[in-house]
C-alpha cells in the first residue's frame, strides 16, 4: 500500500476482504485524489510485510459497521 493510501484506509474508505483473494473494495466515493475501485487487490510496495489476515479482517468488518452506522 502506497503512503498516499494509508489516511484513506485508516479513516475506512476501503478496505481488504481477505476471503475475497484480497480484494480492495471501496466505501467513499471516488475523488480525483483517491480512487481504488480499479485496483483489484492487495499489492505490497517493494520491501513492504504482509498485514496479518485477522488484522486486515477487523478493519473491513468495521469499514462495512462504518457503512451501516451511515445509513
Amino acid at each position: 500500500m502506497t503512503s498516499s493510501l494509508q489516511p484513506h484506509f485508516d479513516n475506512y474508505a476501503f478496505g481488504v476482504d481477505v476471503d475475497d483473494n484480497y480484494r480492495i473494495i471501496q466505501f467513499a466515493k471516488p475523488s480525483p485524489d483517491f480512487d481504488v475501485s480499479n485496483v483489484g487487490t492487495l499489492k505490497l510496495a517493494e520491501g513492504q510485510e504482509m498485514p496479518y489476515d485477522e488484522c486486515l479482517r477487523l478493519h473491513f468488518h468495521f469499514c462495512l459497521r462504518m457503512i451501516w452506522k451511515k445509513k
